[in-house]
């Protein structure tokens, strides 16, 4: 079984299985080491995205800003409801991003 940690918004480590999380849509949100930004983005293999943020080859905003911490993640149930949350989040001031994501209730789309 593969295996992958990943830090939660200050608060757990969070083993995830890969097959289990394979395919379901989320929004996440990545804290950037080098200048503690936020980078929010949606994706059906939070995974693979988050190695490929790492190593370089992820969104243009990412590149060179690692390491990176995946500081939260919400599991929606379709590519659009992840759309329209990673929209609603990203209008949210940085300090409010992780509360309002934590907060969504899918019924709010």
């Amino acid at each position: 079984m593969d295996y992958s940690l990943i830090f939660n918004g200050g608060k757990h480590v969070i083993c995830l299985d890969g097959d289990k999380f394979d395919g379901k849509w989320c929004v996440y949100i990545l804290l950037c080491g080098s200048d503690l930004s936020l980078y929010t983005g949606i994706t059906n293999n939070i995974r693979s995205r988050f190695m490929r943020h790492s190593s370089g080859k992820g969104a243009k905003y990412t590149r060179g800003r690692g390491p990176f911490l995946l500081y939260g993640c919400k599991f929606v149930g379709s590519k659009s409801e992840a759309l329209k949350l990673e929209y609603r989040v990203k209008r949210q001031s940085k300090d409010n991003k992780l509360k309002y994501l934590n907060s969504y209730e899918e019924k709010n789309i």
